[in-house]
């Protein structure tokens, strides 16, 4: 089964120059590590789904023991972020991925939209 989604953070922002000498400002994000930490089944949760979450130095004392049991579950190591990514299945239950594409739309927690070219 794969997952059709990563989770990144922003590194900073600089500029670069087309054919024409226009200036075209960019995000710089750092994309991933990331690990699945729970799938979620059509048999015991209803929906298709997986919970993926950023590979991030945590201390202990900042995982609580729901979240410790959560992450030993799947052997996983400690994530600051979890995020939930469906997962499209086909007629044939095969998972469906788009593959190419030049812009992406990232979302993200500021006010405005990212975009990776």
């Amino acid at each position: 089964m794969a997952v059709t989604g990563i989770l990144g953070k922003k590194i900073g922002m600089t500029q670069v120059f087309d054919e024409k000498g226009d200036v075209h400002p960019i995000t710089v994000l750092q994309a991933g590590p990331c690990v699945i930490t729970q799938l979620k089944t059509l048999a015991n949760d209803g929906y298709e789904a997986a919970q993926i979450g950023l590979v991030e130095f945590v201390k202990d004392k900042n995982v609580t023991k729901p979240q410790a049991g959560h992450f030993a579950k799947t052997e996983a190591p400690p994530v600051k972020v979890i995020k939930e990514v469906a997962l499209e299945v086909d007629a044939e239950g095969a998972v469906a991925t788009k593959a190419g594409d030049r812009v992406l739309a990232v979302p993200s927690t500021s006010s405005g939209e990212m975009r990776i070219r």
